[in-house]
C-alpha cells in the first residue's frame, strides 16, 4: 500500500526470497486513485526488481513486458543473466522512447519539479494512450486486464522500432501496423474496435506533448501543472468513451484538439476543476452552475481537482436547492466508492484462516479499538476508547432510557453485552447465532518486522514486532436483524414524555420538525403545509410515505427541501415496525460504518428507535493480534500530542 504520494517500502521476507520463482518475479501495482484527479486508477504497473529503489511507472511497465518476452525461452536463467536481460530491456525501451537508459530509473515527478520533464511527459503519454485504448473494452470489469494486454502489444512492437523513428507516437504507429497484420497483437489491442481507437490514442499522446511544449518552464515547475495536464487529458478520454458508446469510433481522432488558451497566464482553472468534479458525480455542467459553485467556494478555497469533495460541507450548509442536490450526489458518490473499496478488500485474499478458539482479535477504530474474544462456544465484544491523555479504556453504553433489544421470533429480547453464542463451521468460519452473521477470517498481508500505515489513526506509521499478524475479517449478514434501543420522547413538554404510538410520532416529526439529523436539519415525514399558518400536518393513520430533507438557513429559519427517502410500517414476525429508508448514506450507516436503516417500534406501550441491518450485507475490515495491537496503541499514545489535534472532542470518553 502506497502513501498519498505513491511511495512505498517493501520488506521481502526470507521465505519469499527462497521461492523458486523469486528471481524472475515482478513488482506489481494496481487499484487506488490518481492523486492528481481523484479518478480510479485503471490498469496495472509492473517493474523488474533491480537494486534497492524501484520506480513504478508506465515506462517501467513497458520494460517489464519486454523482459517477459526475453524470459519466455523456457530456460531458467541465472541471477546474472536476469540482470543482464533487465539492462537489455531498459536499453531497448529507452532507445524506442528517445530516452537514456539511466533516465528510466529517475522519479519522473521529482525530475519534473526540477525542470526536467523528459521522463514525465513520456510516462504520461504512454499511460494516457493506454487508457484511450482501454476505452475500447466494453466490459469495465475487464479494463485492468485489457491494459496489461495493451502493454504486451506495445512491447511486441518494440522489435519494429528503428533509431530514426523514436517516441510514443512512433511506437503507437508500429503497434497499430503490427496489429493489422498479426491477429494475436490485434486481439491484445481489443480487436477491430481497438484498431479504430488507435488513432485517437495517438492523438491523445500528441496533445500531451503539445501542452508540455506550449507551457513555459516556470509554469511546468508548478506543483499543479501535472494536475492540469491530467484533467484536460481526461476530457479527451471522455470524448473517446462517448464516441464508442455512440458507435462513432471513426470520428474520435478529429474531436481531440489542443486548446491553446489553457496554459496561458490568467486562465481560470477553477472552472475546469469544478466541471471535472461535476462530471464525476453525473451532474450536467453549465456556466451558471459553475459560477454559483465558485461563489460558494470563495476565493480562499484551493483550486484543484477534487475541490468539491474536499469542501463538501459548504454544499451541506447551503440553502440553494441545486447545491443541496449536488451535496446529495457527492455523498452518494463517496458511499459508492467506499462500497467498491470494501469489495476490493474482500479480494485481497481468499485464503481462509480457520478460527480456532481461544482466539482474540483487535479491530482499530478512529476513536479507539474493538476487542473480539472467541471461546469454544461464545464470542464477546468490547470497545476501548481513547482517553484525554491518549491512553485507552473500556467504553460502556447505557443510560436510563437506553436498553438494547433484538427481535427474536416475534418478541423483543434484551440484547445484552453478554457473550454471544457461536457455532463453528466445517470451512473454518463461525456463525453468530444471535446477530445472524457468518464470520470468516482471511489471511492478511505480512506485517511482521515492517512499518505499516494506519489510516484509522490519521495515517500513523507503526513499527511492527516480529510476532505481529494481520487478518481480514469478513462478516456476512445471513438474515435481516432488527434492534431497538432508545425510547423516543416528545421534548416539547417539560419534562419530556415518551411517545406511545406511530401516529403521534408521525404527526410530531412532520414537515419542518425532524426526527434524525443534527441541529442544522435532518429528516422529517413529508406532510401538507397550511398556506395561512405555514404549519405542516401528517396523516397519523398512514402506513407509508415519503421522507423530506429539512434544513436551517443562515438566519436560523427552517425550510423543507426535496424528497430524501421513503418509509413504511411493515409487520415482521407479528410485530409492526416503521422502517425508514433515506437516500443519503449519512442516515443509513451506524457508528461502525455499516448499513443500518433507522427503525421505530412499540414495546411495553412506548416507542423505541433502533436500526435494521439488512440481509446480504458483507463487510471486510482489518484485524490484528495482540502483538500488533500493543505496537499500535503504544505508538498512538507516544504521538498523542500530535494526534489529538486532529480528533473531534466527542471522541474523548465522557465528552
Amino acid at each position: 500500500q502506497t502513501d498519498e504520494n505513491g511511495a512505498f517500502a517493501l520488506k521481502l521476507s526470507e521465505a519469499v526470497q527462497k521461492d523458486p520463482n523469486f528471481d524472475t518475479a515482478m513488482l506489481l501495482v494496481y487499484g487506488g486513485k490518481d492523486v492528481d484527479t481523484g479518478d480510479d486508477f485503471i490498469g496495472k504497473l509492473l517493474a523488474p526488481k533491480e537494486g534497492d529503489t524501484v520506480v513504478m511507472s508506465p515506462v517501467s511497465t513497458l520494460v517489464a513486458q519486454e523482459l517477459k518476452k526475453a524470459l519466455k525461452n523456457g530456460q531458467k536463467p541465472s541471477k546474472e543473466e536476469i540482470q543482464a536481460k533487465i539492462r537489455a530491456a531498459k536499453e531497448k525501451v529507452a532507445q524506442a522512447l528517445d530516452l537514456q537508459p539511466e533516465e528510466l530509473d529517475l522519479d519522473p515527478v521529482a525530475e519534473q519539479a526540477k525542470g526536467n520533464d523528459k521522463v514525465i511527459r513520456k510516462a504520461l503519454q504512454l499511460q494516457k494512450a493506454v487508457e484511450a485504448l482501454v476505452a475500447a473494452e466494453p466490459d469495465q470489469t475487464k479494463r485492468s486486464e485489457r491494459a496489461e494486454k495493451i502493454y504486451e502489444a506495445l512491447a511486441d512492437a518494440l522489435d519494429d522500432m528503428d533509431t530514426q523513428n523514436r517516441g510514443i507516437g512512433q511506437l503507437l504507429d508500429k503497434t497499430l501496423e503490427k496489429a493489422r497484420r498479426d491477429q494475436q497483437v490485434k486481439e491484445l489491442l481489443g480487436g477491430d474496435r481497438g484498431l479504430k481507437v488507435g488513432d485517437a490514442a495517438k492523438k491523445v499522446a500528441q496533445t500531451i506533448e503539445k501542452r508540455f511544449d506550449d507551457a513555459d518552464d516556470n509554469v511546468k515547475k508548478q506543483k499543479d501543472f501535472l494536475k492540469k495536464i491530467a484533467v484536460v487529458t481526461r476530457e479527451d478520454l471522455k470524448k473517446i468513451e462517448v464516441a464508442i458508446e455512440e458507435g462513432k469510433e471513426d470520428e474520435i481522432a478529429g474531436q481531440i484538439t489542443v486548446d491553446d488558451e489553457l496554459f496561458k497566464p490568467g486562465f481560470d482553472w477553477s472552472q475546469k476543476f469544478i466541471a471535472h468534479d461535476l462530471d464525476l458525480i453525473g451532474v450536467t455542467v453549465s456556466p451558471d452552475l459553475i459560477e454559483k459553485i465558485k461563489t460558494l467556494m470563495g476565493e480562499e478555497t484551493e483550486t484543484e481537482p477534487g475541490m468539491l469533495f474536499k469542501n463538501v460541507e459548504k454544499f451541506k450548509e447551503s440553502t440553494d436547492t441545486e447545491l443541496q442536490d449536488i451535496y446529495q450526489k457527492i455523498e452518494q458518490f463517496i458511499a459508492e466508492k467506499k462500497a467498491e473499496e470494501e469489495a476490493h478488500e474482500a479480494q485481497v485474499s481468499d485464503k481462509v484462516v480457520a478460527i480456532a478458539p481461544p482466539m482474540t482479535l483487535y479491530m482499530p477504530r478512529p476513536d479507539g479499538y474493538g476487542q473480539v474474544a472467541i471461546t469454544a462456544d461464545t464470542l464477546s465484544f468490547q470497545k476501548y476508547k481513547v482517553q484525554p491523555d491518549g491512553t485507552f479504556a473500556t467504553e460502556t453504553d447505557g443510560g436510563e432510557d437506553h436498553s438494547d433489544f433484538v427481535l427474536q421470533n416475534g418478541t423483543w429480547i434484551a440484547d445484552t453485552d453478554d457473550a454471544q453464542p457461536v457455532t463453528f463451521n466445517d470451512d473454518g468460519s463461525m456463525t453468530m447465532t444471535r446477530s445472524k452473521e457468518r464470520v470468516t477470517l482471511l489471511e492478511g498481508k505480512a506485517i511482521a518486522g515492517q512499518e505499516i500505515q494506519m489510516p484509522q489513526y490519521h495515517d500513523m506509521r507503526v513499527s511492527m514486532p516480529e510476532d505481529a499478524k494481520m487478518y481480514f475479517t469478513k462478516i456476512e449478514k445471513l438474515e435481516n436483524v432488527y434492534r431497538i434501543n432508545d425510547i423516543v420522547k416528545d421534548y416539547s413538554t417539560q419534562p419530556p414524555v415518551a411517545i406511545t404510538s406511530f401516529g403521534d410520532f408521525i404527526q410530531k416529526q412532520c414537515g419542518t420538525s425532524w426526527f434524525m439529523g443534527d441541529n442544522n436539519g435532518g429528516l422529517a415525514f413529508a406532510g401538507t403545509e397550511d398556506a395561512t399558518t405555514g404549519a405542516y400536518s401528517c396523516d397519523p393513520s398512514a402506513t407509508e410515505g415519503e421522507l423530506v430533507h429539512v434544513y436551517k438557513d443562515d438566519n436560523g429559519e427552517v425550510h423543507t427541501g426535496r424528497v430524501a427517502g421513503e418509509w413504511k410500517i411493515e409487520k415482521i414476525d407479528t410485530v409492526d415496525i416503521l422502517i425508514a429508508k433515506p437516500y443519503n448514506s449519512d442516515h443509513v450507516e451506524d457508528d461502525e460504518g455499516d448499513i443500518a436503516y433507522p427503525i421505530f417500534a412499540l414495546k411495553d406501550g412506548k416507542l423505541y428507535r433502533g436500526d435494521m441491518e439488512p440481509e446480504g450485507i458483507t463487510r471486510i475490515f482489518p484485524s490484528y493480534n495482540k502483538a500488533a495491537l500493543d505496537a499500535i496503541t503504544s505508538t498512538f499514545t507516544s504521538r498523542w500530542d500530535e494526534l489529538k489535534k486532529r480528533m473531534p472532542a466527542d471522541h474523548f470518553s465522557g465528552k
